[in-house]
């Protein structure tokens, strides 16, 4: 059953599933390298491979990648021996040219594969598309117009902003999108050590903006689930703060 269907998971919806077991998993990865409890380690190390397979399983692969990518980042980080890095670096950069052919030729991974500019309907062709369409109608953008001429949305956050706001509104939208990564940033990096709530919300938000890139569901497209994020994460660092302050 792994890979050849599309399990949507507790938010009816794939794309927003992914993005939780992406930043729920990176942080268990993130606590139990740093815990010192074998139990713990253990509990934390098993949440996330759990999390890592369950994205998988949504076949969203911007998610699928950027949990995978950080997880390597993560165990490559905490690594203090700088000879067992330089071993790590090495097998990585032996082992991905050998295995990643091998993994796009499988038909047993469902859309996880699926990345040839070949299709119409690749990412590649629609956002060539959607730069065609950019250079002409730059200033003023046009939704309906962009959507006839690429034949589907532009599954990109940048232009997006830009099909939808037009130059002036496109400049906005991802100034105040910057805005409020930087500050989820923020508190994420403030958060890690106790302020559990706070960086779920917050890494949710990074999550989300990051596989943004690659699909249309985010603050652009109306998702409400970008503001949500961003008032539970205030919130929970506002009430977390307190109660560590006190």
């Amino acid at each position: 059953m792994v890979g050849h269907s599309y399990q949507v998971g507790i938010f009816a919806f794939g794309f927003t599933n992914a993005s939780f077991l992406c930043s729920i998993g990176l942080l268990y990865l993130y606590y139990g390298l740093k815990d010192k409890s074998k139990l713990i380690r253990l509990i934390c190390y098993s949440i996330f491979a759990l999390s890592l397979v369950a994205c998988f399983m949504t076949q969203q692969r911007a998610a699928f990648i950027v949990m995978f990518m950080f997880a390597l980042y993560c165990m490559y980080n905490s690594v203090q021996k700088q000879w067992f890095r330089s071993l790590l670096l090495i097998s990585l950069c032996v082992a991905i040219p050998i295995v990643l052919p091998q993994l796009s030729e499988s038909e047993n991974l469902g859309r996880m594969t699926e990345f040839s500019g070949a299709k119409n309907d690749s990412r590649y062709n629609i956002w060539v598309k959607a730069v065609e369409f950019l250079s002409s109608n730059i200033l003023v953008g046009g939704p309906q117009a962009a959507s006839k001429y690429i034949g589907t949305e532009a599954h990109n956050l940048i232009l997006n902003a830009f099909i939808w706001g037009g130059l002036f509104g496109g400049l906005v939208i991802l100034a105040m999108i910057w805005k409020m990564l930087c500050h989820s940033i923020s508190v994420l990096l403030k958060s890690l050590k106790n302020l559990v709530l706070s960086a779920i919300f917050a890494l949710g938000f990074c999550s989300y903006t990051a596989t943004s890139f690659f699909h249309n569901v985010s603050i652009i497209s109306g998702s409400e689930l970008s503001f949500l994020l961003i008032a539970w994460m205030s919130i929970s660092y506002y009430l977390e703060s307190n109660q560590y302050s006190c």
